[in-house]
């Protein structure tokens, strides 16, 4: 109050300046020039609206961009002027001040969903800041005191919800009966690809890690993996935790003499290594591991345990950073594989290889694909056993690699070469041989494609005419295969997700 007992005027309170203009150019400059594919995502999904931009021009040339792009038009700046000639100019010399600026380059999907949060916050502002000014107005009318603050709680209210924040990312009747196309497997046989982690388990010394660095390799080179699996050719990252560079490099120099691979050959991008990664349960990992792992087919974590420290692997808990990894493949298209240690067998605990993740069973669950590594003393092959499979819902075939030094120029162990071993025939049951033959099927079809029907399927893989016969109709019957030929000429292939 002052001497007069008047109350002192609140100055007005302006809306804020433009502070997000180069995020507002360099989104609309995606739009323009972005991968098709990925900015109809962006501008179906991100939430982003005309009335986030700040000026008019902006907010114009978005709706009309935006409009055009859900409509399966081009997306251009001629469409842009048909509606307005200024805006259409305006966009024209933003994007060439946004090319030309020492920031201006080709923006990604991750980057524009930033640069769209950042948009939105500040939109979000000012909108706050123009509720607050109209309450504080009325505190100078004769509007009850108590009318105001009400309004105050209200707007406090708002924001904390954020009601004009990000929205949930949806797909509706579109998306649902287009063609999914074929699954964008990494490695078809072993069923690792992207959307929830491939698991890799196992006790001491049954070679994790190398499986994961072999992996990696394989898929940076193109050369089959365990010299038996074909691979989809792409950039890999590997998050080692658990042990340091020296022996990180020199495992990785030893695989590539040991699988005739030159690393100079590479990509200088093709194979990168942290050993001191982020850990997955801090506060900021999703962005982090998006921006970590856009453009990257194959990123492999070693280990769980080390790399959520925070975390009780025994709580359900454990499962948070596993699901925040399968946000993080659906925005990226990263492939993820997470190296977890086995427990130890006790009394009390349930046997068999789907039991031996160590920690709460929420681990086992949270993958898509699981493996179980074991070696009785590290010398012998380690044995594989596929105990999940969400995809096609059909398990591989046990089978078992080795480790072996090759000899170079003198040096017995210059080379590391990992490798399929051949197994005995097993005796099982015949209930379990008619499950081992369903997934030798599918495997087949995943790494061939398709097969001219059943008679060459029993030339191609092998095996009694009525157990492949068995086998085909049950994988016909439950739809994991499907015939796009006829009965004359048959075409059997896996069936779409």
């Amino acid at each position: 109050m002052t001497a007069a007992g008047r109350v002192k005027p609140i100055r007005k309170v302006d809306a804020p300046a433009n502070q997000n203009g180069d995020a507002e150019i360099e989104l609309l400059c995606f739009v323009l020039a972005g991968d098709e594919g990925v900015v109809t995502k962006f501008v179906r999904d991100s939430g982003l609206a005309p009335e986030h931009f700040f000026g008019g021009s902006a907010r114009l040339a978005y709706g009309v961009l935006a409009a055009a792009i859900r409509d399966g038009r081009p997306a251009t700046i001629p469409a842009v002027a048909a509606v307005s000639v200024p805006a259409g100019e305006w966009l024209r010399d933003a994007q060439l001040r946004w090319y030309g600026s020492p920031a201006g380059g080709m923006t990604g999907g991750l980057r524009a969903r930033e640069n769209a949060r950042v948009v939105m916050a500040l939109a979000q502002k000012r909108e706050a800041l123009d509720a607050l000014a109209r309450l504080t107005a009325g505190i100078e009318s004769d509007r009850p005191i108590a009318d105001v603050a009400e309004g105050l709680r209200m707007l406090a209210g708002d924001l904390v919800r954020g009601e004009s924040g990000p929205t949930i990312e949806t797909f509706g009747q579109r998306e649902l009966v287009e063609p999914l196309g074929d699954v964008p497997w990494v490695v078809p046989s072993l069923s690792i690809a992207p959307g929830a982690p491939t698991l890799l388990a196992g006790y001491a010394f049954s070679r994790k890690s190398l499986f994961g660095e072999g992996l990696l390799l394989s898929v940076a080179s193109g050369v089959p993996f365990l010299g038996a699996y074909a691979v989809r050719k792409g950039t890999c990252l590997e998050l080692q935790a658990e042990q340091g560079r020296r022996l990180t490099i020199d495992r990785y120099q030893r695989l590539a003499r040991g699988h005739g691979v030159d690393l100079r050959d590479l990509a200088p991008d093709a194979l990168r290594v942290s050993t001191l990664p982020p850990y997955l349960d801090a506060a900021d990992a999703e962005n982090v591991f998006c921006r970590a792992t856009e453009g990257v087919t194959i990123a492999v974590l070693d280990s769980l345990r080390a790399m959520v420290p925070s975390l009780d692997e025994n709580s359900s808990e454990v499962r948070r950073p596993l699901d925040m990894l399968t946000r993080v493949s659906e925005r990226t298209g990263c492939t993820f594989v997470v190296i977890h240690h086995a427990g130890k067998p006790s009394a009390d605990k349930a046997t068999g290889a789907k039991f031996a993740p160590r920690g709460s069973s929420a681990i086992f669950d949270a993958v898509q694909t699981a493996f179980v590594l074991s070696a009785d003393d590290g010398k012998v092959p380690s044995k594989v056993q596929h105990t999940k499979d969400r995809i096609l819902g059909a398990s591989l075939d046990d089978f078992s690699f080795s480790s072996d030094d090759v000899e170079i120029d003198g040096n017995p162990r210059a080379g590391l070469r990992l490798s399929i071993v051949d197994s005995a025939p097993e005796q099982v049951p015949a209930g379990d041989a008619h499950e081992k033959m369903m997934a030798k099927i599918v495997a087949y079809l995943r790494e061939n494609g398709s097969v001219a029907g059943r008679n060459v399927l029993r030339a191609r893989i092998g095996g009694k005419r009525e157990a492949i016969y068995a086998a085909v109709d049950e994988l016909e019957a439950t739809r994991r295969i499907v015939n796009i030929g006829s009965r004359q000429k048959p075409d059997l292939r896996i069936a779409p997700p």
